[in-house]
C-alpha cells in the first residue's frame, strides 16, 4: 500500500511538472524579453516569476519585472496582433484583425494582481518606491488602447519608456536587496507551478465560455 501511494505521488509530480513545462512561455513573451535585455547592465530583468499573491488565488504569475535604481517595473505581455483597442474603464479589450475581433481581459486590471505581489515584497524591505505598471503588445500592428494606470505599447515602446525613467529612486544596495528578495520569493517548484497552471487552465476554460480569448494568466 505504501508503494502504491509513493508511485501515485510520483505520477502526480511528473504530470504537474509537464503541465508547467508546456505552458511556461506565452505568446509574445520572448519578444518582450529580448527588448528588455537591451536596457543594459544597470537593469535587472526577471522573467516568468510565480509569487505569493497575498490573496485568492494564492499565487500570481508575472511575465517580466525590471529593477533598477530608476524604479521597479512590472510588465504584462499580451501576444495579440492587429489593432488593439481598450481603456481603463472597460472590463475587456479587443484585438481587431480586419473586420474580425477577439475579446480579452483588460491587461491593466490583470496586472494589478502582479503589482500587489511586488508591492508586498517592496514593503517588506521598507523601501519607498512605487511599482510601475506596463503592458506590452509585441505582435500588434497598431495600439490605440489608452490607460492612466499603466503604460501600454509595443515591446520596443515599453523598453524606451523604462529607459526614459531616469530619476533615481533606489540606491545600488537597495536594488540588489530587492532583486534578491524577489528571487527568493519566486516559486520554482515544478509541482507548485504545475498546480498553478492547472488553475489557470480552469480559468481559461471559464474565459472561453464567456467568449474571451484564452491568452490570460493570473
Amino acid at each position: 500500500m505504501v508503494l502504491f501511494w509513493l508511485l501515485l505521488g510520483l505520477a502526480i509530480a511528473v504530470y504537474l511538472a509537464a503541465v508547467y513545462k508546456e505552458d511556461s512561455l506565452a505568446p509574445g513573451e520572448a519578444e518582450t524579453r529580448a527588448a528588455l535585455q537591451h536596457l543594459g547592465p544597470e537593469y535587472f530583468v526577471l522573467n516568468d516569476l510565480l509569487l505569493p499573491s497575498g490573496g485568492d488565488p494564492p499565487t500570481t504569475q508575472i511575465d517580466h519585472v525590471v529593477v533598477s535604481k530608476y524604479g521597479v517595473f512590472c510588465v504584462e505581455t499580451k501576444g495579440f496582433g492587429g489593432l488593439i483597442l481598450g481603456n481603463d474603464r472597460q472590463r475587456t479589450w479587443r484585438s481587431y484583425q480586419g473586420k474580425n475581433f477577439t475579446k480579452f481581459q483588460n491587461p491593466v486590471h490583470q496586472n494589478k494582481w502582479h503589482l500587489r505581489a511586488l508591492t508586498i515584497l517592496v514593503s517588506r524591505l521598507g523601501l519607498d518606491v512605487k511599482v510601475t505598471s506596463l503592458v506590452s503588445f509585441p505582435n500588434a500592428n497598431s495600439i490605440e488602447a489608452t490607460s492612466n494606470e499603466a503604460f501600454v505599447g509595443s515591446a520596443r515602446m515599453v523598453e524606451v519608456h523604462i529607459w526614459d525613467s531616469n530619476t533615481q529612486v533606489l540606491s545600488e544596495s537597495e536594488v540588489k536587496l530587492l532583486v534578491m528578495e524577489i528571487e527568493n520569493a519566486n516559486i520554482t517548484d515544478p509541482e507548485i507551478r504545475g498546480y498553478h497552471n492547472l488553475k489557470v487552465q480552469a480559468h481559461v476554460k471559464r474565459l472561453r465560455q464567456n467568449g474571451l480569448a484564452p491568452d490570460d494568466r493570473y
